[in-house]
């Protein structure tokens, strides 16, 4: 009897978008954030660099540490998306959660106030649902797998 209800899922699926997950999040820092405007030209790091120095409004001011939070979370998913057994899954989940949580809140506060959406925003936005996916899946199928688990480890 397979380990997993959907072996696919885990032995290939999940590294390869964990992997493109982390990349793009590495990624996001360096590309323009607002499609048009003032902003326009900023990437990622202008922004957290103008944070810095007080020179952004206070809920951007505030939201800002996602956008170095973001690249760590992303080298650290990187380093664990091929990685099998129950402790990397574990890592994995949690640093795809806890990014996609930053993602939706840049995503969230940036794209209030940029004028139009750019491409560090789209990428951004779109790979922190896929993380969430990634990890709701993970989350059902390893449900899914317990009550027969611990089936058998009473008998």
């Amino acid at each position: 009897m397979p380990s997993s209800p959907h072996p696919v899922l885990h032995a290939v699926l999940t590294p390869v978008v964990s992997l493109v997950c982390g990349l793009a999040w590495v990624v996001q820092l360096f590309l323009p954030w607002a499609g048009a405007g003032a902003l326009s030209a900023s990437t990622g790091a202008d922004v957290w660099r103008l944070s810095r120095d007080g020179l952004l409004p206070s809920d951007l001011a505030a939201i800002a540490w996602s956008l170095v939070v973001l690249p760590v979370l992303g080298v650290g998913v990187v380093a664990v998306s091929g990685a099998t057994g129950a402790r990397a899954r574990l890592a994995r989940r949690t640093l795809l959660g806890v990014g996609a949580v930053c993602a939706t809140a840049l995503v969230t506060v940036l794209g209030a106030h940029v004028q139009g959406r750019g491409p560090g925003l789209l990428v951004t936005g779109a790979t922190g649902v896929l993380a969430a996916v990634v990890v709701g899946a993970e989350l059902i199928t390893s449900w899914r797998r317990a009550p027969a688990a611990s089936l058998q480890e009473v008998r």
